[in-house]
């Protein structure tokens, strides 16, 4: 049995993961620490993951809880049932092929819990299964703040605005990398089991608003790339970001700058779905999509000639 007395809840959801679940499970593991547990939700998978699971719950049942999704609505179902039986008086995630980095986890608990923010930021490195991810590389966020002419990290602008600079720029919150005190998501955020993608950051506008938040620039957790990966397939990102995008412009706390923001953001990113149609043409499903712009999207005047002109620029 897990003890009652948890500093920190992760919530790690798995489908088919046996190639990667160990080396993700050994790298919090490995941060020896004593209040902690580990939330391993399998979404029904058919591999050798279950049997996997079972061993490192026999090995470490005062830490590890594995449990079957209750849900069917992929990994928003799984991380929201792995929320639900979270006890820690912290809540991190962790997906089942990524990594923490060597003793950094203890790094950030005790930077939260003696601080009175309610959100903790910090960076990540990006690696692949040939590169052995090494402490010194540089951040991703951090290097994206170079190509974007900033001087140092804008921390002010992330700290004090989030959602302004996730929509004027990127979204700095990445699962593997972000800690929360419980009751920012307990019983009151959860993750939309109808996005298929960008769920996470739907929540992070969500959770931003209201709570108090600190970034931290170091790099504290790998996002691994493989050929596995959702990132990969490029028509699924840029469908999945404008379908985000539509859900996003229906949110009643953003205001009227944000949304015209946020309508930039989707020209942006449908631009890059129906130029990559194109280009392989799948013309139908181009035409689908075009169908599908929001109305609030196509009465904007200028945005639509703008949209158009572009379109048909190719």
């Amino acid at each position: 049995m897990i003890s009652q007395e948890t500093d920190l809840s992760i919530i790690v959801p798995v489908y088919n993961g046996e190639a990667f679940i160990q080396q993700t499970l050994d790298s919090i593991l490995r941060q020896k620490i004593d209040n902690i547990e580990i939330i391993v939700v399998d979404d029904g998978s058919t591999d050798s993951t279950p049997k996997i699971l079972s061993s490192y719950e026999e090995r470490y049942p005062t830490t590890i809880l594995i449990t079957k999704n209750s849900r069917s609505d992929g990994v928003s179902g799984a991380r929201n049932t792995g929320l639900a039986l979270a006890k820690g008086r912290l809540i991190a995630f962790l997906d089942a092929d990524d990594i923490v980095l060597p003793e950094t986890l203890k790094f950030r608990i005790n930077t939260f819990l003696n601080s009175s923010h309610d959100i903790l930021i910090t960076d990540f490195a990006l690696f692949d299964d040939d590169v052995q991810l090494q402490e010194e590389l540089e951040g991703y966020c951090s290097s994206a703040f170079k190509r974007l002419g900033f001087g140092e990290v804008p921390y002010s602008e992330i700290e004090q605005k989030p959602i302004d600079f996730f929509l004027q720029y990127f979204c700095v919150m990445w699962m593997g990398s972000v800690m929360f005190k419980s009751f920012v998501l307990k019983n009151k955020h959860t993750f939309d089991e109808d996005l298929a993608y960008g769920e996470d950051e739907d929540l992070w506008y969500k959770v931003c608003l209201g709570n108090k938040i600190k970034y931290v620039n170091e790099v504290t957790t790998g996002y691994r790339k493989h050929d596995k990966s959702v990132t990969v397939d490029l028509i699924k990102k840029y469908q999945g970001a404008c379908n985000l995008r539509r859900v996003q412009l229906k949110n009643n706390f953003l205001t009227n700058k944000q949304k015209l923001l946020l309508i930039r953001k989707f020209n942006q990113e449908f631009l890059q779905l129906a130029y990559y149609l194109r280009t392989e043409k799948h013309y139908g499903l181009l035409l689908k999509q075009i169908t599908r712009l929001p109305i609030k999207f196509l009465v904007k005047k200028v945005v639509l000639k703008q949209l158009l002109a572009a379109l048909f620029r190719f």
